[in-house]
């Protein structure tokens, strides 16, 4: 029988979990311990979020700062 994984999400609620896998290689902690993620959590989504993010403020940091007139 094979042993259940749970973490816990924000609210205190437990919920089936797996071990983080990138290209099919689990991911570890320094301490050798594998990571645990909830059970639909997809790496390349959370990825694509991430990315998106990244854009948008590579976005604002290139955006012409112009300080309105005021007269």
């Amino acid at each position: 029988m094979s042993r259940r994984l749970y973490v816990y999400v924000n609210s205190g609620k437990p919920v089936l979990a797996k071990y983080l896998e990138i290209d099919g290689k689990v991911i570890r902690d320094p301490s050798n311990n594998p990571y645990k993620v909830p059970a639909d959590f997809d790496w390349n989504t959370y990825m694509g979020k991430f990315e998106k993010l990244k854009d948008s403020v590579e976005a604002m940091e290139k955006a012409e700062r112009i300080v309105p007139d005021v007269r």
